[in-house]
Formats: structure tokens, C-alpha cells, sequence
């Protein structure tokens, strides 16, 4: 507790008592806190570090030398406060301690502190780039570092033979945007390595624009079969991005190839639904389509696949965002409700229309929930409910009013005693 209260001291410290006699007592209890001080307090007294300025650098780097062998935890704690002051004496420490340390954690929080210099930083972690033990940590380093001062640095590393640099030098490249650069991840797409391609893939997909659109989709569209999932699922997502109609044609070939894994076509549909225009929306409305007289049958894999796609459409449908998609999703889903889809067979779907047609909030679907208010499924006839609550200012209940005393169909009219009675008790609780 007293070494907490030490750390609370640190924060009521002005500039005027830097240096004050109450300023060299309080400094000397964090040093000491920060020594003998379990891991808690040791994180709560390095937060406050810096309020020290510059005076505090010369006690922080007596420690380093005096634990160059010892408590590792107290050498991380201590590059990481180091990490908050510019200064050449800084530097040189902490880019000694990242040669030298024994520990991988303490030497990742060197890299760190220099990174949190920044640019001051660069010279320093270019020299560590000259030897094997440093220079993966050193392009890490420097990939923190968002300036363009390090933008040639880091494109001297992308020919590195280790996979894991490249991989890294490619990830930062992908936040500056220059011709350059997109050239260096075009290239990248072709490395042996799948991390590197897969870093590229996602740089690409940031940087793409109406502009180089085409480009990007040219390039990435042969890695949608790429040897290695991540990669296949980044170049969806990726697709997704671009956002443009020809990307939408792309993601739906690839949805509808035999070929194409479960789950990188849920992906796909995923993607689609990012995009959330009418040429996107188009695609997934082509899927159900073209899969209509495809039979869903308990336990047979083609059926587990066709049923898992369909209830990704469904839900997706329900997500997108604009005024116009939503209105275009809505008939998508009446439409397979209308024409007894073959996924509609099973009530976990049902259910996923409703909650979908409730999450559009279209007025056109009022009619399709108060027919799913009969259903036989009882969570099909909640979620419809629900649905039509969500529908209450487009006039659900109103129609369901007016529904009661006309419905001939008994289950029907059941269903629509419940959803009245549900809304009732709704009203009276947020009343109460």
C-alpha cells in the first residue's frame, strides 16, 4: 500500500517541485518502490515515471547496470519508462540493452521503448538491422514507427531471407500509400512464404481504391485458391474491401464453385454483405437461386453445406446498413419465404428469417412475420413476435389488431392472441 501511495504522489507532483527537496524524497521512494515492489506496483509507479523529466534518466540507467544479470521483470519495467524520454543517453541505453539482453521479453520491450521515441530512434534501430540477432526486432521496432523518414529503411528489408522480417516490413509498408510501395505488395503476392502473401493481400485490400481496383482484384484473384487458408480467407476479405461489382462477381464465383471450402464461402457471403450494395446483394440473391431445388437432407454433407450457406445468406441479410440494401434484402428474404425455399424446411432457419426481416425494420415484411405467428415451431412464433415488435412503429400492431377477429386459421390466430398478449405485458413493465 505504501509504495501505491507513493505512485499516488507522483501524479500531484507540479513543475516547480522538480526540484524541490519534497521532488528528490519522492523520486528516490519510486526508485525504490519500482525495486522491491511486486509487479502491480511496479506497473502503477512507471505510468508516473515521467512526470521525473530527464532527471529521472541517470537512477533508470544505474539500474540497468546493476541488474544486468538479475531481476529481468525490473530491466522490462525500466526500458519501458525509458521509453518516455528523448534523449541520446536513452538511446544508446536501450539500444545496448536490446543487443545484450539474455531475456526475449526484455529485449522486445527495448524495441518497444525505441519505437516509442520514434523517429530520434531511427538511426539507432537501422544499425541494429546489420546484425542477425537484432534485426528482426529492430524492423518490428521500425514498423511502429508510422513516418515516412522510415519508409526507405523498411523497404531495404523486404528481399530479407528471413520470411518473418519480410512478413513484418510488408505489414508496415501497407500504411503508407505510394506507387511504390503498392508495386513492393504486388510482388509480395508471389513470396514462397504465406505469411509475407498474406501480408501483402491485406495491405492491398487497404489500399485499394476506385483508381487501382481493377489492379488489385487482377492480382488477387488467383491466390482465392492459394495453398493456405489464411491466405484464401484474407484475399476474401480483401475483395471485400475493393467493394466494387466486379470484386462482388468474384467473391459469388467463388461461393458457387463445388471446390470452394464451407468455410471460406461463409467468408464470401460475409464479404458480400460488407459490401452491402444491389450488385453485391444481386450475388447472394443468385445463390439462393440457383440452389433452390437443391434438397436439404438431415446428415448428408452437400445438404450441411447447402444449409450452412443459406443460414449465412440469411443472417447477413439481416446486417446490412443503407436504406436501399435494407429494402433489397427484405425481398430477398419474402422471396424465399413465398416460393417454400427448400432451406425453409428447417425451423432454426425460419427463426432466422424472422429475426433478420425484424432486424430490416421494412413495413413490407409484416405480413410474412404474422403468417410465421402460426408456425409449429414454438421458437419460430418467439422470434416472429420479436420481429414485429421491432416493426411496431410501421404498424404491427395495428395489423395485428385487426388480424385477430379475421384469421380463420386457429394456430394462426393463437399466434396472434400470444404476440398481442406478449406486447401487453411488454407495455406494462416499461410503464411500471
Amino acid at each position: 500500500m505504501d509504495d501505491l501511495r507513493s505512485a499516488s504522489c507522483l501524479s500531484s507532483l507540479s513543475a516547480a517541485e522538480h526540484e524541490s527537496h519534497e521532488w528528490r524524497l519522492a523520486l528516490a521512494e519510486a526508485l525504490e518502490a519500482l525495486q522491491i515492489g511486486d509487479f502491480e506496483t511496479r506497473w502503477e509507479i512507471a505510468k508516473h515515471f515521467h512526470r521525473f523529466g530527464k532527471l529521472a534518466i541517470a537512477p533508470l540507467l544505474t539500474l540497468l547496470q546493476e541488474e544486468a544479470d538479475g531481476d529481468w521483470e525490473l530491466l522490462w519495467f525500466v526500458a519501458r519508462i525509458l521509453g518516455q524520454f528523448q534523449d541520446p543517453v536513452t538511446l544508446s541505453a536501450l539500444t545496448e540493452l536490446l543487443k545484450t539482453a539474455e531475456n526475449s521479453q526484455v529485449a522486445g520491450m527495448a524495441a518497444s521503448a525505441l519505437a516509442q521515441i520514434g523517429t530520434p530512434a531511427i538511426a539507432s534501430l537501422q544499425e541494429l538491422l546489420q546484425s542477425p540477432e537484432t534485426r528482426l526486432l529492430a524492423v518490428q521496432a521500425l514498423a511502429q514507427i508510422r513516418h515516412l523518414q522510415v519508409l526507405p529503411v523498411l523497404l531495404q528489408t523486404v528481399q530479407d531471407t528471413d520470411p518473418a522480417i519480410r512478413a513484418v516490413a510488408i505489414e508496415a509498408l501497407s500504411h503508407y500509400h505510394t506507387p511504390e510501395v503498392f508495386s513492393v505488395l504486388l510482388a509480395a503476392l508471389r513470396d514462397p512464404a504465406a505469411a509475407v502473401r498474406r501480408a501483402a493481400v491485406v495491405g492491398l485490400g487497404m489500399q485499394a481504391d476506385p483508381l487501382n481496383g481493377p489492379d488489385v482484384i487482377q492480382a488477387l484473384y488467383p491466390l482465392l485458391w492459394d495453398l493456405n487458408p489464411q491466405v484464401c480467407q484474407q484475399v476474401v476479405i480483401a475483395l471485400g474491401r475493393v467493394g466494387t461489382p466486379e470484386a462482388a462477381v468474384k467473391l459469388g464465383q467463388l461461393i458457387q464453385s463445388p471446390h470452394t471450402p464451407i468455410d471460406l464461402s461463409c467468408e464470401a457471403v460475409r464479404a458480400l454483405v460488407w459490401i452491402g450494395d444491389a450488385p453485391a446483394l444481386e450475388q447472394l440473391q443468385s445463390i439462393l437461386d440457383q440452389s433452390h431445388q437443391v434438397p436439404v437432407v438431415a446428415g448428408a454433407l452437400s445438404g450441411e453445406h447447402v444449409q450452412t450457406l443459406h443460414r449465412e445468406i440469411i443472417v447477413g441479410l439481416g446486417r446490412v446498413e443503407t436504406a436501399s440494401a435494407k429494402r433489397f434484402a427484405t425481398q430477398i428474404l419474402l422471396r424465399v419465404l413465398r416460393a417454400s425455399h427448400p432451406v425453409t424446411q428447417v425451423p432454426e432457419v425460419r427463426r432466422d428469417i424472422a429475426q433478420s426481416l425484424g432486424q430490416l425494420g421494412q413495413a413490407d415484411a409484416i405480413e410474412a412475420l404474422l403468417q410465421l405467428l402460426a408456425d409449429s415451431e414454438a421458437t419460430v412464433r418467439l422470434h416472429a413476435i420479436a420481429a414485429l415488435k421491432q416493426l411496431e412503429s410501421q404498424g404491427a400492431y395495428q395489423r395485428l389488431q385487426a388480424c385477430l377477429h379475421t384469421a380463420r386459421d386457429a394456430s394462426l390466430k393463437a399466434g396472434i392472441e400470444a404476440a398481442l398478449h406478449e406486447w401487453s405485458v411488454h407495455a406494462c413493465l416499461s410503464e411500471g
